[in-house]
């Protein structure tokens, strides 16, 4: 979990631009989230078929 509370984090987080951070999707006061999402924006449509890789490689490693 992310806690972003003062200017310093803010700046911290957004030099690391290459990520964007995604809150987990949970109820209050449970421990788990109930999904997580992976956004793969491909540098443009030219390269899509990047995006389509990555969440292929994601995939293979969730599913061990």
């Amino acid at each position: 979990m992310i806690v972003c509370n003062h200017l310093e984090g803010l700046i911290w987080l957004a030099n690391h631009g290459t990520i964007e951070y995604h809150v987990p999707f949970e109820r209050a006061r449970q421990v788990t989230p109930l999904e997580i999402a992976f956004d793969l924006d491909p540098p443009d449509r030219k390269h899509f078929s990047q995006a389509i890789k990555a969440a292929q490689l994601i995939k293979q490693i969730l599913d061990v």
